[in-house]
């Protein structure tokens, strides 16, 4: 058998091959792709272990052990900036920290000239005094890796009555800091949208699974006012009414699919959207202020208006009584 490639460029290929293939590859496979028998296969995977690639063979098929593997990756100054600025925003509105942001300001400072170093390990170390909730780190590494094999996990979340068994196709961030893993759900093969935080248990199922084509990403991402689309019986209606100067900043921006809209008489603008629990639009309605009215639900225009009294309460004293 004639090989095609060098050997480097042979070991490229076979490391972007496994990494490609959660289920594994044959030796007779990467044979085949590579061009070479399969003595020089078993050869090559004997050298890419002594240069640390975390290979494993299980079953008769090879395997790259994401947990261990670390795709190299080269950025420029601006792109590192660029990263470290986006994780310092996260880490600043997020509840739930993330250690593994710890070990990545430390990989990212590498490349940085001082004194951009310093101050990235600075934020660093600022973290370091985070409280860690070790269930929410569990199920956030449990999804990325189920995420990254394709494979199947079974959660249980608070008030449901059963376990769910979800295809992850991808995680999304909102505006306030919350993680949300996205999928296919098995029974149904609606898409589902999680909160990490509200996962109580978590575990991969040994099946993978296909891209399911109907979870667009773009459909299902968080918009504007950090909203993702959803849809179930579940999920419950929130309707807001926006002033004119508030709707014309939303309309530039990008609303979920799921909401709909109506311009009012007045310029003002109603939006109608569908969430799993309006607290998840709540943070949105607060920085607003007195731009947005809630129309519905009740209960969560009562607990702004509850807001608003306390601080009307707060701010109307007058300061000389004090």
């Amino acid at each position: 058998m004639q090989s095609h490639v060098n050997r480097d460029e042979r070991h490229s290929l076979i490391e972007n091959i496994l990494f490609h293939s959660p289920e594994g590859v044959r030796a007779v496979e990467l044979a085949e792709r590579c061009g070479v028998d399969r003595r020089t296969i078993y050869r090559d995977m004997a050298r890419l272990r002594k240069n640390g690639l975390p290979l494993y063979q299980k079953q008769g098929r090879f395997f790259v052990s994401r947990e261990y593997y670390h795709a190299p990756v080269q950025l420029t100054l601006n792109e590192t900036v660029a990263l470290f600025t986006a994780v310092r925003v996260l880490s600043q509105v997020a509840d739930q920290h993330n250690p593994h942001v710890i070990s990545a300001l430390n990989k990212l400072s590498e490349g940085l000239p001082e004194p951009m170093a310093a101050h990235v390990g600075t934020v660093g170390q600022m973290l370091r005094h985070h409280s860690v909730d070790r269930l929410f780190v569990r199920v956030t590494e449990t999804i990325i890796h189920a995420w990254g094999e394709r494979r199947w996990v079974r959660i249980w979340t608070a008030g449901a009555q059963s376990a769910c068994e979800l295809a992850p196709h991808f995680l999304e961030a909102t505006s306030e800091g919350v993680l949300y893993v996205v999928g296919a759900e098995a029974k149904t093969e609606a898409v589902r949208a999680f909160r990490l935080d509200q996962i109580l248990r978590i575990e991969t199922l040994k099946r993978t699974f296909n891209t399911r084509p109907h979870v667009v990403a773009e459909n299902h991402m968080a918009d504007a006012m950090g909203v993702l689309a959803e849809h179930g019986p579940e999920y419950e209606d929130v309707v807001l009414v926006l002033s004119a100067e508030l709707a014309s900043q939303i309309l530039t921006g990008r609303l979920s699919v799921s909401a709909t809209t109506e311009r009012l008489s007045d310029d003002r603008l109603k939006v109608h959207l569908r969430v799993k629990d309006w607290q998840d639009v709540a943070g949105w309605v607060r920085r607003a202020g007195s731009q947005v009215e809630v129309i519905e639900p009740e209960a969560m225009r009562q607990h702004m208006a509850e807001e608003a009294r306390r601080m009307a309460a707060l701010y109307g004293v007058d300061r000389a009584q004090r």
